[in-house]
């Protein structure tokens, strides 16, 4: 019995973590500074973007 409980405390310990990890990615996403400085706009990415193999070997 002790071992299940055990188990099952550490589990719900890890599913905090992932949680409290979750609302800082979110926080993070939501800052101004997220926004401007990591998310490349589309066209900026198309532009950063090799030319060459990638685009042809899909089609």
């Amino acid at each position: 019995m002790n071992f299940i409980f055990f188990d099952l405390k550490t589990e719900l310990l890890e599913a905090d973590n992932k949680i409290v990890n979750i609302k800082l990615l979110i926080d993070h996403m939501q800052s101004p500074w997220f926004e401007t400085s990591v998310v490349p706009s589309p066209i900026s990415h198309e532009h950063t973007r090799p030319c060459g193999a990638r685009k042809g070997s899909q089609e």
